[in-house]
């Protein structure tokens, strides 16, 4: 056997006794123990399980109910926004802490009003939302790309104006009769914002919004001889609506007429086209150019 020993005395049975009194001395403290064993790991003094206090142990996965008398407390107010991050603090929240109310960007509760200092604001296709709480307004894009509105009475209002412009002129010379309205086909669209002119058949403007369109149109005609007349007109569902000024052409060859109109439109049925009127001999609208004959239109108001 091996054991702490003294002298060479035995037992009755010959076997060497341990020194009992050596070996509680080497097992009052932590180093003697240490000494002792053979199959520790780490250092410093014997550790039982009842309110041990342990300094910079390394642990691996535990469990526990609570954690208790934790000093490093944050005493710092919360942020309310900003770039996402992991962070760098080694404190702990406490649990009651709470966050600032962001008043950049929501109405705070109960407030009648507040300032907005400006943003950049994008917003997505969504349904319609359900009727906001009292004293709040949604404001959302719907599948026909315009922005709109809904207030806590649950009315729905658009936003701003939609985006809704066209310029067509006509790239051909077409033949006229005399003393009779003819349609301007303007074929040809420098621009068409909102895709509601037709520039390849009836030659007209139907708005797919309701509101008020402003709308501006020339023709120029050319004559053999004898031209002493011109009128335009804006034709609204077919039938002449607007006119222009009937005017007397600056020679008996040739002649530009001009009409605006405001005229609203509702959304769904109605539509626009250009007409105009000449007298004279051998007469045709002069075309080619988008300066000579032009029909043009856009929204004002809803």
């Amino acid at each position: 056997m091996t054991g702490i020993f003294r002298g060479t005395g035995t037992s009755g049975t010959g076997v060497p006794q341990a020194d009992t009194a050596t070996k509680q001395d080497l097992l009052v403290n932590s180093a003697g123990l240490a000494a002792a064993l053979n199959d520790e790991t780490g250092t410093g003094v014997v550790v039982f399980n009842t309110s041990p206090t342990l300094i910079t142990p390394s642990l691996g996965v535990a469990t526990g109910t609570s954690f208790n008398s934790i000093t490093a407390l944050s005493s710092t107010t919360p942020v309310m926004d900003g770039s996402a991050a992991v962070g760098t603090g080694t404190t702990t929240a406490r649990g009651d802490h709470v966050h600032p109310s962001d008043t950049s960007r929501a109405l705070l509760a109960g407030s009648a009003s507040q300032t907005f200092s400006a943003k950049d604001l994008t917003l997505t296709e969504e349904a319609a939302p359900s009727t906001p709480a009292t004293g709040y307004v949604a404001v959302y894009a719907k599948a026909d790309g315009l922005v709109y509105s809904k207030d806590d009475a649950g009315t729905e209002s658009l936003v701003s104006l939609p985006k809704i412009r066209f310029s067509a002129y006509s790239s051909t010379s077409p033949s006229i009769t005399s003393s009779v309205f003819a349609k301007l086909p303007a074929n040809t669209e420098e621009f068409d914002i909102g895709a509601m002119y037709d520039a390849a058949t009836n030659y007209r403007f139907t708005p797919t919004v309701a509101g008020y369109y402003f709308f501006n149109v020339q023709i120029t005609f050319n004559a053999a001889s004898g031209m002493t007349r011109m009128l335009l007109a804006l034709y609204k569902n077919g039938a002449a609506f607007k006119y222009g000024d009937d005017v007397v052409p600056f020679s008996a060859t040739q002649g530009s007429a001009q009409v605006t109109a405001l005229i609203y439109c509702n959304g769904t049925t109605d539509y626009v086209e250009a007409y105009g009127l000449a007298v004279g001999t051998t007469l045709t609208i002069s075309g080619g150019a988008a300066t000579s004959s032009f029909f043009q239109g856009f929204i004002t108001g809803l």
